[in-house]
């Protein structure tokens, strides 16, 4: 069951393609949903939208997702983030604290709406607060 306690959703990818797909999939189960499509889009999209969690890919023209949580983290030290990637040997990168806090997740590509969907639904548990 998907809890929808945090609502608002920025998904930042640069292939318009995985954005779209992961922007309609969560717009069907009643999320607010904005795109961007660089972590430089995506942090002033960040700054208007105030989203309850940051999906984004990790590898991107120009900087990376890891660099756009960071810069992210500096206004919301708490912000939920889902890392997309083709490559799961990138959340390495990120420090166990944070995995450990549940304050992010790892979607490895390709995935299935329903790991989509269990990664929101963990975020919305009270246990992860």
């Amino acid at each position: 069951m998907i809890t929808q306690a945090l609502k608002k959703v920025l998904v930042v990818d640069d292939f318009e393609g995985v954005a779209t797909l992961v922007k309609e999939a969560i717009e069907d189960i009643n999320y607010t949903v904005k795109t961007a499509c660089s972590a430089e889009d995506g942090y002033l999209t960040y700054l208007r939208f105030k989203p309850d969690i940051v999906i984004t890919d990790i590898e991107m023209g120009g900087k990376s997702g890891f660099e756009l949580v960071d810069e992210i983290r500096c206004i919301d030290p708490e912000i939920k983030v889902i890392f997309m990637s083709g490559y799961s040997d990138k959340l390495e990168d990120r420090s166990q604290s944070e995995i450990d806090t549940c304050s992010i997740a790892f979607l490895p590509k390709p995935f299935s709406l329903d790991d989509l969907y269990d990664h929101l639904d963990h975020f919305g548990n009270a246990s992860c607060h």
